[in-house]
């Protein structure tokens, strides 16, 4: 089974569980038409599939982790892109592994890119999102560094946006060696790890840290964003139960510092001036809409430089679970071009 068939399989699941419901939806939001295509192909060959309880994270982590074998199944291997493994300890004395991605030698100092990988803060890992990056790299030509972060439960709270910016001091004390240019290093990432991004953006401002650029794909940034939405339920693979687990525990068991809670879930950021500047794209059929525009008309009202993409008809993780599709093909674009422009 494809990744791309899950996804359906999710998406038809809720829109039956809406209609079981006696949910009406309000809206005239509808999926991309080569999205919907599939939905229409797959109906005729595979049962749907359940989505986790709410309040179930071993299930949920065991969801996503089955997810991401999915989606590998369809992504490009991209063997000549160089990969080498590295360690680094972070200032919570975690052992923080990391992967470097290159595309080969040059003569001159590259940009760079720090990259949080996604899943709710609770799965994925390097591994998982391997062929991602390893794609992002041969089409960008711009080397990343992927992290491997302490997971929820077990690293939560602040200490997981902690261990991003440890990998971003990392990277400039280690730029030389891999001819990176220390003043232009970026931190990019989708989903959960978009919201580290963000909260390892706002540290290093903060601590006098030059960031080039902040690269925010469908960032997870608001942990208010836990209420049923009956015009995107139908269409979401994170929805309200799954947001309603995942953020008590990446809140942690304990009160947070006002601070602590900021960079936690960015969104409660009160003050935006001279963060680095960003790329915000996110799919309007997304959980997490609503809080990346708010986000980025925070950031614009700030005078941080801004380019923002919403895209219609388009769900969360769209581009990676159906990479074929135009408007995936058109969002990876962007994201490249982004990349390229660090």
């Amino acid at each position: 089974m494809l990744a791309t068939d899950l996804c359906i399989q999710i998406m038809i699941t809720q829109m039956k569980n809406q209609n079981d419901a006696g949910l009406t939806a309000k809206h005239t939001y509808a999926l991309d038409t080569e999205l919907a295509s599939s939905i229409t192909q797959f109906l005729s060959s595979h049962p749907p599939l359940d989505k986790t309880p709410k309040g179930d994270w071993l299930k949920l982590k065991q969801f996503g982790d089955q997810l991401y074998d999915y989606m590998n199944e369809h992504l490009p291997l991209n063997a000549a892109i160089q990969r080498q493994d590295f360690e680094m300890n972070s200032a919570n004395e975690a052992v923080i592994p990391l992967r470097w991605y290159s595309s080969g030698t040059t003569d001159k100092k590259t940009a760079a890119v720090v990259f949080v990988h996604g899943g709710g803060r609770l799965f994925g890992s390097i591994d998982a999102y391997d062929r991602i990056v390893a794609d992002y790299v041969h089409r960008s030509k711009v080397p990343f560094l992927s992290i491997e972060y302490g997971l929820i439960p077990d690293t939560y709270g602040p200490d997981q946006v902690e261990q991003v910016f440890d990998a971003i001091l990392w990277l400039k004390e280690n730029a030389a060696q891999l001819g990176v240019d220390a003043d232009r290093i970026a931190v990019m990432g989708d989903s959960g790890g978009g919201g580290l991004a963000a909260g390892a953006a706002i540290l290093a401002r903060d601590r006098k840290i030059q960031l080039a650029k902040q690269i925010l794909i469908y960032p997870m940034l608001d942990h208010r964003t836990t209420v049923l939405d009956e015009n995107l339920e139908p269409f979401a693979v994170f929805g309200h139960q799954e947001l309603e687990t995942l953020w008590p525990l990446i809140l942690g068991p304990y009160t947070l510092s006002e601070y602590d809670l900021m960079i936690t879930s960015p969104a409660m950021l009160d003050n935006f001036e001279g963060l680095a500047p960003a790329y915000i794209a996110i799919g309007d059929l997304d959980y997490f809409r609503n809080e990346s525009l708010s986000y980025a008309s925070r950031l614009a009202a700030a005078a941080v430089p801004l380019e923002f993409h919403i895209i219609p008809g388009a769900t969360h993780g769209f581009e990676i679970f159906n990479p074929d599709t135009t408007i995936a093909q058109k969002a990876i674009a962007n994201h490249v071009q982004a990349i390229q422009s660090i």
